[in-house]
């Protein structure tokens, strides 16, 4: 047997051969230095000038969904890209005329199956003004008379795919569909014989949303922003598994705007991230939109309490308010990394890909994401290690499956 010094010996002189040998790797050339270390020539060349090349490309050029064909990234700020993000994310002619022609459709069925009395009304955020692509398409139908689970199935199961169908007492019915279109799966929620209730009060919540529009201007870019953030996380942004609706989330930024003067919807969201993140206390206090975030809780027995101007409470249902907060939270703290100028040490590629994930997103700009970036640019669809894009996705499930940011955010819950 050897001893330990001999055995110590061999290695030496082995280490000491494979330094001798002065190995190239493509075009880079390794000196010796000593027995025990190499280290790169000062001399790059070739594919090592390249490679320099592109990783001061990648401080300067960033590629995301809005901004596809890329972007100086000297030139990035939050006001700016929110914008590029609104103009990016709104519905193309295309689009609108599409739901127009689902809105005929529907129209036709209604008068072929149910007779020619039948009114039909248009409500929601399309008739505000506010649809994406993914938002609900809500059409209410008022006079159809006596219904029937059956008949209102085979009268509506050409527009597409029937997620859900409820008949209460032959009177009035609920149906959820996904309608099959040349450029986007259209949601559809249409309300039969409810005009009295769900639709009386999406009329009026209309009203109100227009109302705050016009005082509010900002509320409707950072609106946009803030429902992808949540429903790109397990669907927080629908009330249907626990999270809250685009009107609750309406009223949650009206009642900002009262408290505060923003200046800019960057800066809105910002200040809305903040508050409801990190200060707002959900356990005492009522959002109010017309009167700000100081009211006593009212709803004593719900986890959000949102007094809307119509007395009921538009946060009932949410039960994921943890997670909400979880999400903000994370908003504040990233989005708060691009307020210095300098930005020393945070090397993520924009201020919204900081708390948007871009795989959904890229589907509205190719039909799946690019395999290969532009020259020069980064390529989006890869994660930043240092700084992971991306909302926060606490399922292992779920269709956006983040793992450094996962981790980011269990060391995150910890130390807070």
């Amino acid at each position: 047997s050897y001893s330990f010094c001999t055995l110590l010996t061999a290695k030496k002189k082995m280490q000491s051969k494979k330094a001798a040998a002065a190995p190239t790797e493509g075009n880079v050339t390794y000196i010796k230095v000593s027995p025990y270390k190499r280290v790169k020539s000062t001399q790059y060349q070739g594919g090592a000038v390249a490679h320099h090349q592109y990783s001061q490309q990648q401080d300067q050029v960033v590629s995301t969904p809005w901004y596809p064909d890329g972007v100086d990234k000297k030139s990035l700020c939050l006001e700016r890209e929110v914008c590029a993000f609104v103009d990016f994310l709104k519905l193309t002619k295309k689009e609108t005329d599409e739901r127009d022609r689902l809105v005929d459709c529907v129209t036709k069925i209604a008068a072929e199956k149910f007779g020619k009395q039948v009114v039909t009304e248009v409500f929601g955020s399309f008739s505000a003004g506010m649809a994406c692509p993914d938002s609900n398409l809500n059409i209410a139908l008022e006079g159809c008379g006596r219904l029937s689970k059956t008949l209102v199935e085979s009268a509506f199961q050409s527009l597409g795919d029937i997620k859900a169908l409820i008949c209460n007492n032959h009177h009035n019915a609920l149906i959820n569909i996904t309608a099959e279109t040349p450029f986007s799966h259209t949601p559809i929620v249409l309300s039969i014989n409810l005009a009295s209730t769900i639709v009386g009060d999406a009329r009026r919540s209309v009203e109100h949303t227009t109302r705050w529009i016009e005082q509010h201007p900002l509320i409707i870019p950072a609106h946009i922003v803030l429902r992808q953030v949540l429903l790109q996380t397990n669907n927080l942004g629908e009330v249907d598994t626990g999270g809250i609706t685009s009107y609750a989330l309406l009223c949650m930024l009206v009642a900002v705007c009262v408290e505060t003067n923003c200046a800019s919807p960057g800066e809105l969201i910002m200040s809305f991230s903040t508050i409801y993140g990190n200060e707002f206390q959900f356990d005492k206090f009522t959002i109010d939109p017309n009167r700000g975030l100081k009211t006593p809780k009212v709803h004593a027995d719900e986890t959000l309490s949102i007094v809307e101007p119509m007395g009921t409470n538009a946060g009932l249902g949410c039960t994921r308010l943890y997670f909400i907060k979880a999400q903000l939270q994370h908003c504040s703290a990233a989005l708060g990394r691009w307020q210095s100028p300098v930005r020393k040490g945070y090397s993520g590629r924009s201020p919204l890909s900081s708390i948007l994930s871009h795989q959904r997103l890229w589907t509205r700009v190719n039909p799946s994401p690019p395999s290969s970036p532009a020259a020069g640019s980064i390529p989006s669809t890869e994660e930043d290690l240092s700084d992971p894009i991306g909302g926060l996705d606490l399922s292992k499930d779920s269709y956006l499956i983040d793992n450094a940011l996962a981790q980011d955010l269990e060391l995150f819950l910890k130390t807070n």
